[in-house]
């Protein structure tokens, strides 16, 4: 364990250790009296390279997710720079992944997602961008997913939607951290409480 905070202190120097909220309702208790925390249910939609990608492939992995319709280009570029700020940091962590989830009606074809990667110069061996029937995403957004609520997604008339939160989720697919993440100065908070978590899993597995 002490070699990993040395790492870590002397990398991104301070102690970012800390004990990082749960978000949403205690789904109650195992037989072993663990609690059962809410957590991102079963999803999977195409990605950038037409294939499926979602909870399965991020299973041990910590991943920030924003949400966006790439046809708002204002904002979709604005999170999507915040991001790339994020990924930067987290760049040779192979545990480590970056998810946009398109919020664009109609879906977004993969075409149109390797286009906007390519023009944004994002790094796609760890970020993955998703697209999908617009019923699946809202699904996955509300009360049994993301917990986004309807304040959380920016809707103007004649102007695609986008949300300016960023969520930190866990190897367990719990939500751990919410953030503005289109604000340049909530990108630090981001970065630092995905540090903590990877101190947290170093020290489970060095026991």
């Amino acid at each position: 364990m002490a070699p990993v905070i040395v790492i870590l202190l002397f990398k991104f120097g301070k102690n970012t250790y800390k004990e990082l909220p749960y978000y949403g309702t205690i789904a109650g208790f195992a037989p072993n009296g663990d609690t059962l925390r809410h957590s991102i249910p079963s999803f999977s939609f195409l990605d950038q390279n037409n294939r499926p990608y979602g909870s399965d492939s991020l299973k041990g992995k910590i991943y920030v997710v924003n949400f966006f319709a790439m046809s708002n280009k204002v904002a979709a570029s604005k999170l999507t720079d915040n991001l790339k700020k994020v990924q930067e940091r987290f760049r040779n962590d192979k545990e480590f992944r970056c998810l946009s989830i398109m919020l664009d009606e109609p879906a977004v074809s993969q075409s149109d997602l390797m286009t906007f990667a390519k023009d944004n110069t994002i790094k796609t061996y760890q970020w993955h961008l998703l697209t999908a029937p617009a019923d699946s995403v809202v699904n996955l957004l509300g009360n049994n997913g993301f917990l986004l609520k309807n304040s959380d997604i920016v809707k103007k008339q004649a102007t695609p939607p986008y949300s300016p939160v960023f969520l930190l989720i866990d190897k367990e697919g719990h939500i751990r951290g919410k953030y503005i993440g289109i604000d340049d100065d909530n990108v630090e908070g981001v970065i630092e409480d995905a540090h903590t978590l990877f101190v947290y899993y170093a020290g489970k597995t060095s026991k």
